[in-house]
Parts: structure tokens; sequence; C-alpha cells
């Protein structure tokens, strides 16, 4: 009799320990998938936010190549010269870019706005911070992107250089170095607004740059 008091009291404790211990077998890899899943979409949605807003700001970036761009055809088309150089550049200006140059044999003499940027009129050929670069750029053809880095008349930008060639004489003949045309984009400007939204979506993130065959 005292036997079977003792089975019986042994099935009341183990059994719910049993089945505890199955549900548990059974629910932890339920629980681990789920996890896994959510872990996973989290990462995807994270990755698809960050591809989003860095091709933001690269589309921002590109405003500002292609504003050095239509200032080389104007250049080759005119043979050097850009007549209302500060209509035109007012009509070529964004929100994110600071101001626009042009610099003849490498030397800025022409900027608008010209008004903060003063300082700007430097010989980019010889300068300490900017000549190695702009040097790679009139030797290789290559548009350069530099920064960001201090700019001369105060604050931060990213510089986007394209080197200008003028032909000789007939098309097809040897051209000359003409000199540059010049974007300055804000900095921080041009990322707060993606850099706002990644802080606001709670991620740790970290900009990187690299250059590819076009120097940007």
């Amino acid at each position: 009799m005292r036997e079977s008091k003792i089975r019986k009291l042994k099935i009341t404790i183990w059994l719910p320990l049993l089945v505890l211990m199955i549900g548990i077998a059974i629910v932890s890899p339920l629980v681990h998938l789920s996890y896994s899943s959510n872990r996973e979409r989290n990462k995807t949605v994270a990755q698809l936010n960050a591809q989003t807003y860095s091709e933001r700001m690269r589309s921002e970036l590109y405003k500002g190549v292609a504003v050095v761009n239509a200032l080389e055809q104007i250049l080759i088309s005119e043979n050097g010269a850009v007549n209302q150089f500060d209509t035109i550049a007012q009509n070529l200006m964004t929100s994110y870019i600071q101001c626009i140059q042009l610099a003849p044999d490498g030397v800025v003499n022409s900027i608008y706005p010209l008004e903060g940027n003063e300082e700007g009129k430097i010989d980019l050929i010889n300068d300490p911070e900017r000549g190695e670069l702009s040097r790679y750029a009139r030797d290789t053809g290559k548009m350069v992107m530099q920064g960001p880095f201090a700019l001369k008349q105060g604050g931060t930008g990213i510089a986007i250089r394209k080197p200008v060639y003028l032909p000789l004489g007939r098309v097809g003949e040897d051209t000359s170095f003409w000199g540059f045309s010049i974007a300055v984009i804000k900095v921080p400007k041009i990322f707060d607004d993606s850099i706002g939204a990644l802080t606001d979506f709670g991620y740790d993130y970290k900009l990187t740059k690299k250059s590819n065959v076009d120097g940007l």
C-alpha cells in the first residue's frame, strides 16, 4: 500500500516535469527559428534602409558631377570662355552646393556665389592640401572628388574637380589643359537628412568612401 502511494507520488511529481521538458524541447526550436527569422528580417530591412539613404547621398553628389560636366561642355564649346558665368552658375546651383568655381590653369578666379567664398580663390596645383590630387586630375584627365576637408572660406566641404581640355586644332588632334570646373558640396548638409533617418531607426552606422575608375 505504501509502495503504491510512493509510486503515485513519483508520478505526480515527475509527470509534470516530463511534460514540461517535452514542451521545452518542442518549443525551443520554434523560438530559435522565430528569433532567427526576425533577426534576418530586421537585417534585411536595415540593409534596404542603408542602401536607400546612401543612394540618396550618392544622387546628391552626382548632381555636383552634372554641374562640372555642364561647365566643361560650355568651356569646350566656347573655346575656354564662359560668358555670364554668374547667371549660368546660378541656374546650376542646388541646395547642397556651397559654390561653383572655374580655375583656369588650376587657379580659381571665378566663384559663384562670391560673397562668403572669397578665400576660395587659390592656386590648386600648388596648394599643400589640394595640390597632389589636383595635379593627378590634370595629368590623368580624371574627375576627382576630395573631402570632406576644411574650406579656405570656412566650414567643411567636398570638392568635385573636372579637368577641362581644349582642342589645339581640328577635331581629333591634341588637346591642352585649360583648368578645372569645380563644384563644392556642403558638408554636413548633404549627409544630414540621411544620417538623421538612420539615427531615428536606432542604427549604429559608419560612412565610408571608395574610389572607382572615374575617381568618384
